[in-house]
């Protein structure tokens, strides 16, 4: 038989373990399945699947940043978020950029596909251009210099642009908004002394 004392020393860390890992898998379960699209719309030959499922995947993906769009809305979302876990509204932000970079990189490579845009490089790492993107934002870090990672695409056309000009818009902002926010969400005081 096992003391009370022992099965508590055992029982808290494993449990602790347990709960951990199981939230990451739902925390991160939305990214995998993103991923998992992009590659099934990219197979898939017939344009009006395709278009069909860009337009259902595009509502998705702006219903989710629609929360992190404004500061009351972000407020709102933490606090529906918040008893979950305290790192779940930063999971939820880190989500919509796991989502939105294989979205924007899925149809880039359609778009590449069926010639109406050019991009020099790899098409296999379209996905890479638009997280490359995202990293040359991270203010004060400078995360693409340091890791000494080159552009992974070169474009030269304006379509391209467009297309990370949107990325940038309508996913990184609201993104880093939504990291810059929930520091000051969790720290109002750090806020007040402003």
């Amino acid at each position: 038989m096992i003391s009370p004392r022992v099965k508590r020393l055992v029982d808290t860390p494993f449990a602790g373990y347990i709960r951990f890992a199981v939230w990451m898998l739902i925390a991160f379960a939305p990214a995998a399945a993103a991923i998992l699209i992009a590659r099934k719309i990219e197979a898939q030959g017939s344009v009006p699947l395709q278009v069909t499922a860009f337009f259902i995947w595009a509502c998705g993906l702006s219903g989710a940043i629609w929360f992190l769009a404004t500061e009351d809305r972000r407020n709102r979302l933490f606090d529906v978020l918040r008893p979950i876990g305290v790192l779940a509204p930063v999971a939820y932000a880190a989500n919509v950029l796991l989502i939105a970079v294989p979205f924007f990189g899925s149809l880039t490579q359609v778009l590449l596909a069926r010639g109406a845009i050019h991009l020099t490089g790899n098409p296999e790492r379209a996905m890479d251009l638009y997280l490359w993107h995202f990293l040359g934002e991270i203010p004060l870090l400078k995360v693409n210099e340091t890791l000494l990672w080159d552009q992974p695409m070169a474009y030269h056309e304006a379509r391209v642009g467009w297309l990370l000009l949107l990325f940038k818009v309508t996913v990184i902002l609201p993104v880093i908004a939504a990291f810059r926010g929930y520091w000051t969400y969790t720290h109002p005081k750090r806020q007040e002394v402003k």
